[in-house]
């Protein structure tokens, strides 16, 4: 009897993985021996990478074998409608208004002048001109001063505070959500 071999019809090659998102296919491209990549994708198909998945196609090759994960971008809770933008709700009448106080300090630079004659003794001028300059600002001192305009410099936030009693306008603003979104205990 003739012995037969099995003929052995070639496999379809797989098909090339899916990737949820192209931010992670680039990220293991660039990255593949990366912990923080290897975390990543742990995380995201719930199990470790094999220590022989060190390229890109290794990984790629590896995540095609895994059963298909579905990746939502719906979170499992139902989301509240989108809110109107804050200028729709002010002029709806939707707001509570909250007194506070922004504090600090800046500094100024106001530029002033002392001047006018000063008389000098004889003696002061004997002591050199360094005695002098010393007299005469001595007596400018006394002087008072011309202002000049006002230079604003640094500015500087020293502190917040609310001076509303924040406890009552949050369960304020908490019993009028519930109004507009028909939520009402009664």
């Amino acid at each position: 009897m003739p012995t037969t071999n099995p003929i052995e019809a070639p496999r379809p090659e797989a098909p090339p993985y899916t990737w949820p998102n192209q931010d992670l296919k680039n990220l293991v491209q660039l990255a593949p021996m990366s912990p923080y990549t290897r975390a990543l994708l742990r995380i995201k198909f719930n199990r470790p990478l094999p220590d022989g998945c060190t390229t890109f196609e290794q990984i790629e090759s590896w995540l095609a074998t895994l059963p298909p994960v579905r990746f939502s971008s719906s979170p499992a809770y139902s989301p509240r409608p989108p809110a109107p933008s804050r200028n729709v709700e002010i002029q709806r009448g939707e707001f509570i208004t909250v007194e506070a106080r922004i504090y600090g300090s800046e500094t100024q630079y106001v530029g002033w002048s002392k001047e006018g004659g000063v008389d000098v003794p004889l003696s002061v001028w004997q002591d050199g001109a360094e005695a002098v300059r010393d007299y005469v600002e001595a007596e400018l001192e006394d002087y008072d001063p011309d202002y000049g305009d006002t230079d604003y410099g640094d500015f500087n936030t020293d502190g917040f505070e609310f001076e509303s009693d924040m406890e009552d306008l949050m369960e304020r603003a908490d019993r009028m959500i519930r109004d507009r979104d028909g939520d009402s205990d009664e």
